[in-house]
Order: structure tokens, then C-alpha cells, then sequence
């Protein structure tokens, strides 16, 4: 074979190569691109803005002050908008009640701490609307109602809310004092799944006045994503 009959192999072969190459190329790049486009979500709390007093107003024409929390869902900037973000309540547990010694564990009844309490997954309350899923925009934070607190003095028996969406009528999600571990799951339409963990603790007092409740209710930083 001559000399220039190699060159015309040669080439012929990588124009195969290139044609059989070039469309798997292309694909790696746009994944790579949406990849990097896509949403990125982040479960927040900001103890200075997110717990806060807000005015409730009962059925018996009473208004007073309720203690609430609320946890942003925070999308990148420079990443696509969210869609249908729905953040589930996955597990809850019973880390410590009045009941237990942490420093002598042998003394605990095994149904006061690491108890689960069955809570069939339901989805947690966005502020101020009535869809469980909503779109986050870019760089933008939306906000979650997690749990409530009455702090009416005639409320002799008060119980930590979880704000979720069909309340169990046996009324489980009514937390007494303790330290409970909330095990969160953000999902959406275009959203990779990821999964939060947040311990929040009562000793069951309130205070002298209504700002004083957070000296005994307490919220810790989320953990995640797992």
C-alpha cells in the first residue's frame, strides 16, 4: 500500500471515529452543563429570624403572642428554578423526655428515649400558603412553618405543634417536653433528593414573659445533606 493510500486510511478512519465519537461528546457536555445548572437546595434556620413571636387569634376572641419556627429553602443563584419542591417529615424521634438520666442511661424505660413515633411521612406547611409543593426561584428562600407553641397562661398543658399537612387525629405530632430529632426530606419534580436532620428540645417551661420561651425552646442547626 502506498504512502498516500495510508494517508486516505488514516483519515477515513478518524472521520469514522470522529462521527461515532462526536454525539456521545456532546451529550457528556450538556449533562454536564444541566449538571451544573441544576437546582441546589439547602435546608436554613437563622435562630434570629426564624424563631419569632407572632399574634395568634382563638376561637374565644382572645389574642395572644405563639411562639413560632419556620426553616428556609434555599436554592443557588446561578442554578435553575425548583419546581414542586415538597419538603417531607420522614421520621421523628424521641431523644430524651422528662422521664430519662442521660448520664444514667441503664435507668431509662425503653419507651421514653430513642422511641420512634410513627408519622407516615407527611408533607410540612409552607408559610402563609396552602400547597404542600411551590417553585424556588434562583438565590431565592422560601419558607417552611415547622412547629408552633401557645404561650397563653390559661393553657395549663402546653404541646409543641408540628405544622404538617393532614394531622393525625390521635394528635402524635403534639410534642410534650423533650429532645425529638426530625428527619426531613427534600424533594421536587427537578430536584435531587436529600435528606435533613434538626433536633429541637423543650424543657417545658415558657418564662416569665412571652420572650423568655426561647431560653427553653431551642432549635438546633439542621444537619445535611445526607
Amino acid at each position: 500500500m502506498s504512502a498516500r493510500e495510508w494517508m486516505t486510511a488514516i483519515a477515513t478512519a478518524a472521520a469514522v471515529i470522529v462521527a461515532l465519537v462526536s454525539p456521545w461528546i456532546v451529550e457528556a457536555v450538556r449533562r454536564r452543563r444541566q449538571a451544573q445548572r441544576a437546582p441546589q437546595l439547602q435546608l436554613t434556620f437563622n435562630p434570629s429570624l426564624d424563631a419569632m413571636l407572632e399574634l395568634a387569634h382563638y376561637t374565644d376572641g382572645v389574642s395572644h403572642p405563639q411562639a413560632w419556627i419556620r426553616f428556609g429553602v434555599h436554592n443557588a443563584p446561578g442554578r435553575r428554578a425548583a419546581q414542586h419542591v415538597t419538603v417531607l417529615l420522614e421520621g421523628l424521634s424521641v431523644l430524651e423526655s422528662p422521664f430519662t438520666d442521660p448520664d444514667r442511661p441503664d435507668r431509662n424505660p425503653r419507651s421514653a428515649v430513642n422511641r420512634v413515633i410513627h408519622i407516615a411521612s407527611p408533607a410540612m406547611r409552607w408559610t402563609h400558603l396552602e400547597s404542600s409543593s411551590l417553585t424556588i426561584a434562583p438565590d431565592a428562600t422560601r419558607y417552611l412553618d415547622v412547629a408552633t407553641l401557645a404561650l397563653r397562661r390559661d393553657i395549663v398543658e402546653p404541646r409543641i405543634q408540628l405544622l404538617i399537612v393532614g394531622e393525625p387525629a390521635d394528635r402524635r405530632h403534639h410534642l410534650g417536653p423533650g429532645v425529638y430529632q426530625l428527619s426531613l426530606l427534600v424533594t421536587g419534580e427537578n430536584v435531587e433528593a436529600s435528606r435533613w436532620s434538626v433536633d429541637i428540645s423543650w424543657d417545658g417551661e415558657r418564662g416569665d414573659v412571652d420572650e423568655d420561651v426561647w431560653d427553653h425552646l431551642k432549635i438546633d442547626q439542621p444537619r445535611g445533606p445526607f
